[in-house]
């Protein structure tokens, strides 16, 4: 059939429609249309507010447009990404759950700022479900430390170390290329190293080595100024046995 001027649906305006049911697809800009709603050449709008809902009568799942940010929700959990904020861009878990980057099997996720932009982590950083600021493993070229250092299990660090050799011990450094050990230590009523074995039976140190010749004694003790007027070694033994 064809129609010359305006078909209206409507007794009080030209050209429009209550509603429009069609049994199949719907095609704007083409004739071919290969789904249920065929857009080409053009953009779809909707005004603010409004949303998007996907496959749910109850209108649990849709996205969500308002003033620069985009929502994906379901029921009362929804991610809202923030492109309108005036100091920080954001992506925003808003129910009380938890939010979880999962990264395909074997892959990895990374964080990668460009320029001098850093990765900066507001409150604590775990690798368990039990326990705060833990991890199984921890790697990294460079770390800083602000405030305190804990590890539950053992710290290994290699300094100039060819191989990621490892024993059980709580601490182990391994150095090849420079000092393993520094301490510089200003205060006046405190010991720089300071070993407790009241319950040990073993030694508080031991001093091992199996090279056949040595540059340099394996224990050096020195007072470089001239006026130094104390033992630089002081033993004390309480028991029967006798000091050395």
């Amino acid at each position: 059939a064809t129609f010359g001027g305006n078909i209206s649906g409507s007794s009080t305006s030209t050209g429009s429609f209550g509603s429009v049911h069609v049994p199949d697809k719907i095609g704007i800009g083409t004739t071919a249309p290969n789904s249920m709603l065929h857009v080409d050449g053009g953009d779809i709008r909707l005004s603010n507010g409004n949303r998007i809902y996907f496959n749910d009568t109850s209108n649990y799942n849709y996205l969500d447009f308002a003033s620069g940010r985009l929502t994906l929700g379901y029921t009362g959990d929804a991610i809202q990404i923030d492109m309108n904020g005036s100091s920080a861009k954001t992506i925003e878990m808003q129910a009380d759950s938890n939010f979880r980057l999962l990264g395909k099997n074997n892959k990895k996720i990374i964080l990668e700022p460009q320029g001098t932009g850093v990765v900066e982590v507001l409150g604590t950083i775990s690798g368990s479900s039990t326990s705060t600021g833990s991890f199984g493993r921890l790697e990294s070229s460079k770390a800083r430390v602000e405030d305190k250092l804990e590890v539950f299990q053992k710290m290994s660090i290699f300094g100039g170390h060819s191989s990621n050799i490892e024993n059980t011990a709580a601490l182990s450094i391994y150095s090849d290329t420079k000092t393993a050990i520094h301490i510089d230590h200003d205060d006046y009523d405190t010991p720089a190293v300071y070993i407790d074995t009241t319950n040990s039976g073993d030694k508080a140190l031991e001093i091992y080595s199996n090279a056949a010749a040595t540059a340099n004694p394996l224990v050096s003790v020195i007072a470089e100024n001239a006026s130094m007027d104390n033992e630089l070694i002081h033993l004390r033994q309480d028991g029967n046995n006798g000091a050395i």
